[in-house]
C-alpha cells in the first residue's frame, strides 16, 4: 500500500496538488492539499502515508472526504485571490 502511493507521489509533476486521505472503517485526512514543488515536499508527503492496512475498506467514505478536502481547497484559494 505505502509503496504504491510513494511511487505516485515520486512520479506526479512539479507544481501538481495532492492531498492525502485514509479511508478504512471511516475516512480521515492526512495531508490537506498542497504543491509539490520539491523533493522536500515529496519527503513530508510520503512520512504522511500509513505504514500498513487496517480495518476495511470504506470508499465511499474516503471519496467523500476526498471531495471535502478538495472543497476546502477551493475556498482557500478563493479567499486568497479576493485578498
Amino acid at each position: 500500500m505505502t509503496t504504491a502511493a510513494s511511487v505516485l507521489i515520486d512520479q506526479v509533476s512539479c507544481n501538481s496538488k495532492v492531498g492525502i486521505v485514509e479511508f478504512a472503517t471511516s475516512a480521515h485526512t492526512l495531508s490537506n492539499i498542497r504543491v509539490v514543488d520539491s523533493e522536500w515536499d515529496r519527503r513530508c508527503l510520503k512520512d504522511m502515508l500509513p505504514v500498513s492496512a487496517k480495518g476495511s475498506t470504506a470508499i465511499g467514505q474516503g471519496i467523500m472526504k476526498g471531495i471535502e478536502v478538495n472543497k476546502i481547497n477551493l475556498l482557500v484559494q478563493s479567499r486568497l485571490i479576493k485578498m
